[in-house]
């Protein structure tokens, strides 16, 4: 059992909700986990966001809120938030819901030991809370990759993507303003790290913004008879993930392996990889995430091109003794190690590329000891980052801050 702090904790979470996954799953987890840690939380969130967190309702200075146990879930918001909704206005919806906050933190007098702003994590797109008087920590921050230049399927300008993820960070005034005021800084991974400045990358951790549940490697068989010899891709049809990248090989592997088959799951995919598929080859959609585990405890290879920084779908399958094969300095590579998987050169051309990955699934497919010692090793990997042992982390960093600022 964690000794609780006294005191209250406010954590800024724009995206809060249980079970969806993505941005939505890291703010209710972390929000669950931070309240294991502190006797009172109070967690800000967007109104849509509130209408789906369980709790009794509640009102918090005039705005709606919900209590569940020692949290109290806050859905300070917009009046025209509803016409801010989808995924092209949700940054500006962001940018306003921080100014909004921004403005009401400043002005509402609420005795807290920390600030905690844990969603939306992009590098580039600051937190506000940094104005606010009050012990401040950026985290967990976070960013992809940008697209490499030898994808020509990108839908958006390589260039502006780069200017985005790259350089952005690196000459933002507020941006390099809230580095100096955190008291810490989470960035998830080794990359996003490197684009902090000097200050900031003094005062940061490495810490993944996500992680899984201990009951998924209860699922999992030992051994590999139970297992097609199937290579799974699982993603939604989004640049990030290179999906057409992983058409490609996939269908190179069924020609290449003539009883291997090559399933592809995840939303939009039939949009954008129209049939006819050939033999062995399937395209899925809009399936139960359930259904996602099964396919995925079936399969041999979980092949997973993606250059993004994080991927609950990576530790999923690694704690279901999936070895991954992905692109070497992204996020799925930091997740895999050299234990839990292969991560392939990132360049310097699309053919090469293609190339090394199918060399590198064919290798699991045919290699029963690589392939045993991959699984067993992802299996591994997959328990260093579990949601039952976060609580820990968060105690121990709440705890040093709390130190140096008392």
């Amino acid at each position: 059992m964690i000794e609780c702090h006294d005191g209250t904790l406010l954590l800024v979470a724009f995206t809060c909700e249980p079970n969806v996954g993505s941005e939505y799953e890291v703010g209710w987890r972390w929000s669950i986990s931070a309240a294991k840690v502190f006797r009172s939380v109070v967690v800000f969130t967007r109104r849509a966001s509130l209408n789906r967190i369980p709790g009794e309702p509640a009102s918090f200075k005039g705005w709606p809120a919900r209590r569940l146990d020692n949290i109290l879930f806050v859905g300070i918001d917009l009046p025209f938030a509803d016409r801010l909704s989808g995924h092209t206005l949700m940054r500006t919806h962001y940018v306003l819901w921080q100014l909004l906050l921004l403005g009401f933190l400043r002005i509402a007098y609420i005795p807290t030991k920390i600030i905690h702003h844990v969603t939306f994590v992009a590098v580039w797109m600051p937190p506000l809370e940094a104005f606010v008087e009050a012990p401040f920590i950026w985290g967990p921050i976070g960013t992809n990759k940008p697209i490499p230049r030898w994808y020509a399927f990108a839908r958006r300008s390589p260039w502006f993507r780069r200017l985005v993820t790259l350089w952005w960070p690196k000459v933002s005034i507020i941006g390099r303003f809230a580095q100096k005021k955190a008291i810490r800084l989470l960035p998830i991974n080794a990359h996003v790290q490197s684009l902090l400045s000097r200050r900031g990358k003094a005062k940061s951790k490495i810490t993944p913004a996500i992680r899984i549940s201990n009951h998924l490697m209860e699922l999992t068989p030992t051994s590999l008879s139970p297992r097609s010899r199937r290579v799974v891709f699982v993603g939604r049809a989004i640049d990030v993930k290179l999906p057409f990248l992983a058409n490609d090989v996939g269908r190179r592997i069924l020609e290449l392996d003539k009883s291997a088959e090559f399933w592809m799951v995840g939303e939009r995919l039939t949009r954008i990889i129209p049939g006819p598929y050939p033999d062995r080859m399937r395209v899925l959609e809009f399936i139960p995430q359930r259904r996602v585990w099964d396919i995925m405890l079936q399969s041999m290879v979980m092949l997973f091109p993606s250059v993004e920084g994080s991927g609950f779908v990576v530790l999923e399958a690694m704690a279901l003794g999936l070895p991954v094969v992905c692109l070497e300095g992204t996020g799925p590579a930091s997740f895999i190690g050299t234990s839990g998987g292969i991560a392939c050169p990132s360049g310097p051309t699309y053919e090469l590329v293609q190339r090394e990955l199918e060399r590198a699934v064919l290798s699991l497919l045919s290699d029963g000891a690589l392939w045993h010692g991959l699984s067993a090793g992802a299996r591994a990997r997959a328990r260093e980052f579990t949601w039952e042992d976060f609580p820990k982390f968060l105690y121990n960093l709440y705890h040093e801050v709390i130190l140096e600022t008392s």
